[in-house]
């Protein structure tokens, strides 16, 4: 899943909807949803501490949403993006408890806020012209997104 250098674009999709991806991975969803004929609700959920980081990735939204303002496509497609930051350092000691309520909701809202409540499925849109996507970043995409993302797993899949 993830490679050896951590600019390169890694992300993969853990379960419908849920995507766990590094820095990078923004721009490629992003690029991605360019590319789709859906109305597309993403959820981007940045995990970092750096404040530079936190920077690039509001800016790389910025120019997404300037992008998306100027296109007079009557082709076009939605992009409904909700961007959060949640401020967590790298390191071996960094305690994710404190944090993980609110990430989890965050990822129970992204993936089951634009559906009938009675459809029970889990949060994927029954319609087919709207997809529904949560990406959960950290820089380098392989231990505190990951993390969280196997915490949501464990506590909302338990089979």
């Amino acid at each position: 899943l993830m490679t050896s250098n951590h600019y390169d674009s890694a992300s993969g999709e853990v379960i419908p909807g849920l995507w766990v991806g590094n820095l990078m991975s923004v721009s490629k969803m992003l690029q991605l949803q360019e590319n789709s004929n859906k109305e597309t609700h993403l959820t981007i959920i940045s995990v970092l501490s750096n404040p530079n980081l936190i920077r690039l990735v509001s800016d790389i939204l910025e120019q997404n949403r300037l992008k998306q303002s100027t296109r007079n496509d009557a082709n076009s497609h939605t992009i409904r993006i909700r961007h959060e930051i949640i401020e967590l350092k790298d390191l071996a000691e960094t305690d994710l408890l404190p944090v993980l309520p609110h990430v989890l909701m965050l990822i129970d809202d992204a993936l089951g806020c634009h559906t009938t409540s009675s459809s029970g499925n889990d949060g994927i849109s029954n319609d087919v012209n709207q997809q529904i996507i949560c990406l959960v970043h950290c820089a380098r995409g392989a231990s505190r997104s990951v993390s969280i993302v196997i915490a949501y797993l464990l506590s909302r899949h338990e089979s």
